[in-house]
């Protein structure tokens, strides 16, 4: 009997050896799926507001550098939508579905989309933007998806197309290149300054900070972001407002309002990135008709990035036109350049050119003032030939019918030849 007490004792304590173990392992476990800079919401309660603030933008900061080294791909939808209370979830109308790749190393990139007919799901284009940093030059490709018109551009001027997927606003990228992106974490750094932050009674913190446009420095908006600190105070949801205190009747741009929200995430070595993303921003209080952002992260990869991803080859056969020696040329099937010319056209269709449907919030200047300044010369021009031709008339037309026609003023004012007499005899 005492021995069966024993065992019995012997086997309990292995149970509860073994649970132990088990706990321990789940606390492991657990330990894996922290990131840098996460706190629990109930730690963050403790903190003043000046140790948040600063435990905030260090998390964030160290997020932008991690960021400078990624690699994703994405599902990346936009369109049109009602814009509701809350992010709105489905299209009125969908204008664009594609599939975005993208390597970038510091300020340096390239981006690869795969555009999709929007209603038939086939592709319908295939467009690569790279931009090297240190050199300031800019690479466009763009073809049709069965290899067909292969277009090339070298340049110094980014174009916004390659921005318009918003994760890439995720990345620290230089502020000339940012425009609907601007509510995105390195402005949010940038707005240290104007920082607000409060913890929520869920644990969650609220960060509130100015919201300065491109369009209109002097004028200031509010952000407001919803922090997670134990996900190294990864921005869940955003919402933002901006208005034009003296609005103008001919005005584009007088009110924008955004909505952000993150719907997913995963833990990339030590540290939280967005895998399901909507964003929506309605334009001067149209509710009906605002653009919408659906972003799915297939794969993203932080610190793999080599150098040779983020170059922009052109294939064997491709048009390209260098705006930096003003020439145009074929490649060859090692690369070489064939057939050099001067260049003398603009821009191929498709390549080089913003077909962000974003494109209507942005003051673009007037097409048609070229026209304008045409016709304006030429009723400037006819107006004074009229003004001309009827002061000489009248001039003739006087002259005539004064008494003293004819007489040797007149002939000296209007020097005319004597029949048979040479120029230049009296």
């Amino acid at each position: 009997m005492t021995l069966m007490r024993a065992g019995y004792q012997i086997c309990r304590l292995l149970v509860v050896l073994s649970g132990l173990i088990q706990i321990r392992s789940g606390v492991s476990a657990a330990e894996k799926t922290e990131c840098k800079f996460s706190l629990t919401r109930e730690a963050v309660k403790n903190l003043s507001p000046d140790e948040l603030k600063s435990v905030i933008k260090s998390a964030l900061e160290y997020r932008l550098s991690q960021c400078r080294n990624i690699h994703f791909v994405l599902d990346h939808q936009v369109g049109l939508c009602a814009f509701g209370e809350a992010v709105p979830t489905q299209f009125t109308h969908l204008l664009k579905h594609d599939r975005v790749e993208c390597w970038a190393i510091g300020f340096t990139f390239r981006i690869d989309k795969d555009e999709h007919h929007h209603e038939t799901g086939a592709r319908n284009y295939v467009r690569k933007d790279s931009y090297d940093a240190e050199a300031g030059v800019v690479k466009y490709f763009g073809m049709k998806p069965d290899g067909s018109d292969k277009y090339a551009a070298i340049d110094s001027k980014m174009q916004r197309t390659a921005f318009s997927a918003p994760y890439i606003y995720w990345l620290s990228m230089p502020d000339q290149h940012l425009y609907v992106g601007e509510f995105f974490i390195a402005k949010i750094v940038a707005q240290f300054n104007t920082w607000q932050v409060r913890v929520l009674p869920d644990g969650f913190v609220e960060l509130v900070c100015d919201w300065s446009l491109v369009l209109n420095r002097n004028t200031p908006g509010k952000l407001t972001y919803t922090l997670d600190p134990a996900k190294g105070f990864l921005p869940t949801s955003c919402n933002g407002l901006w208005k034009n205190p003296t609005p103008k009747s001919n005005a584009n741009h007088t009110q924008y309002e955004l909505r952000f929200v993150v719907e997913e995430s995963t833990l990339v070595n030590d540290l939280w990135m967005p895998t399901k993303l909507r964003d929506a921003l309605c334009v001067n209080g149209d509710k009906t008709k605002g653009n919408l952002h659906i972003q799915t992260v297939k794969t993203v990869e932080l610190g793999n990035t080599k150098e040779s991803d983020v170059r922009l080859p052109f294939p064997e056969g491709t048009s390209v036109q260098d705006a930096f020696r003003g020439i145009t040329f074929k490649v060859g099937s090692g690369g070489e350049e064939k057939t050099p010319q001067t260049l003398h056209m603009t821009l191929p269709n498709r390549v080089g050119t913003d077909n962000d449907h974003t494109a209507e919030l942005r003051n673009t200047p007037n097409s048609l003032r070229w026209i304008y300044i045409l016709l304006s010369n030429v009723i400037v021009a006819g107006m004074l030939l009229y003004l001309f031709l009827r002061r000489r008339h009248e001039s003739r037309t006087g002259s005539q019918n004064r008494p003293d026609a004819g007489t040797q003023s007149d002939t000296a004012a209007r020097i005319e030849p004597v029949p048979g007499s040479e120029p230049g005899t009296t």
